[in-house]
């Protein structure tokens, strides 16, 4: 008579040590699946944040470096200013000023800016940080004007151009020092303009980073009028 051999098989012991490994292994990847996704969604969105930064930051720089010099308004125009921290959102510190400068030049563009309209060349053009509501993180904005047209053909036309942005700060080079602001002066132009535009990839001020570009406008020796008649044969 033959003897079967003998069956093995798993104890519920091992079963159960199995299974546990299993879950284990199996929410271990999942957390480290999670962790990726998130660092890749961080990363995502840092790449976009400084890529419309530095978009936004190359539509400033273009602008003033065709700054229009030949017309009877002034050519440059800057103001100095903060957010309203009445509007500002939940998780931003209330005690800080946030930079919110507005800066206005008439530019020279051959970009169209409304379809089948006639425009001219030249164009009023500036940029300014807006938030859509109360709460809501601000927008980097432009708005562009190709008419001289009063109200309601005047205003011009209004576009997003970067999100995410903490701050805009301006300041203008007379020569001397850096000024805050720029307004009606002699000669119309400073001796160079410094952009600073703040911004984050998650909208926090604690993630900020700043890019900063310096336009400068070389200005020709100044000459006395009368001083160049006399030395006229």
């Amino acid at each position: 008579m033959t003897r079967s051999p003998r069956q093995s098989a798993f104890t519920l012991v091992e079963l159960i040590v199995a299974t546990t490994a299993t879950v284990l292994v199996a929410g271990a990847t999942a957390g480290m699946l999670r962790a990726l996704t998130a660092t890749g969604q961080r990363t995502a969105a840092a790449i976009e944040t400084q890529q419309q930064a530095r978009t936004a930051m190359r539509a400033i720089v273009t602008a003033l470096r065709n700054v229009h010099r030949n017309g009877e308004e002034p050519p440059l125009l800057g103001t100095d200013g903060v957010l309203d921290a009445a509007n500002l959102p939940a998780d931003w510190l209330s005690d800080v000023d946030y930079p919110a400068d507005r800066v206005r030049v008439f530019t020279v563009t051959r970009r169209q800016v409304r379809g089948g309209m006639p425009e001219s060349d030249v164009v009023e053009c500036e940029f300014l940080l807006a938030c859509p509501a109360p709460g809501e993180k601000p927008l980097l904005m432009q708005r562009v004007d190709p008419t001289r047209n009063d109200a309601p053909d005047g205003g011009g036309v209004v576009t997003r151009l970067a999100g995410n942005v903490i701050g805009l700060d301006v300041s203008y080079h007379d020569g001397q020092g850096w000024l805050a602001e720029w307004g009606r002066r002699p000669g119309g132009l400073p001796v160079a303009v410094r952009i600073r535009l703040i911004v984050s990839p998650d909208g926090t001020p604690d993630q900020a980073v700043a890019l900063t570009r310096i336009v400068d406008f070389p200005h020709r020796p100044a000459r006395d009028a009368d001083q160049a008649a006399e030395d006229e044969p």
